[in-house]
């Protein structure tokens, strides 16, 4: 598991200031947004290793994989801006972290942030 990890952290340094996923297939105002700040870029690759633990962590459970769609759609639903993003990112890696940490999803890992409280976000919110 480890010589999986340090091959993906690898990969993800040897791409510098890209987001970690193809921008020329960015459809989304948010995914567009993302390619081109480079801070959101390098958030977005931060994340993808954030991310990476805790699906390890948690061998990719379902509840594990709820979390990430829900937080992907209120990513995608309700943050425009660049501020918005840096927030969500911010959060989103704190939750990636205590979830690796901790090897639990959900509420679990004190993951409030998606359950029935709110999220502060500084942005335009729709």
């Amino acid at each position: 598991m480890l010589k999986k990890i340090a091959a993906f952290l690898f990969l993800v340094s040897t791409v510098a200031s890209s987001a970690s996923f193809d921008c020329a297939k960015a459809t989304s105002k948010t995914e567009k947004l993302i390619c081109a700040t480079p801070i959101l870029s390098q958030a977005d690759d931060a994340l993808l290793i954030a991310y990476t633990h805790a699906k390890i962590a948690t061998d990719n459970s379902d509840g594990f994989k709820a979390l990430v769609r829900k937080n992907w759609k209120l990513r995608e639903k309700n943050c425009d801006t660049v501020k918005c993003l840096q927030d969500w990112y911010r959060q989103s890696s704190e939750i990636y972290h205590r979830i690796a940490a901790t090897r639990e999803e959900g509420e679990k890992a004190n993951s409030t942030y998606f359950y029935n409280t709110s999220a502060k976000f500084k942005g335009t919110l729709k």
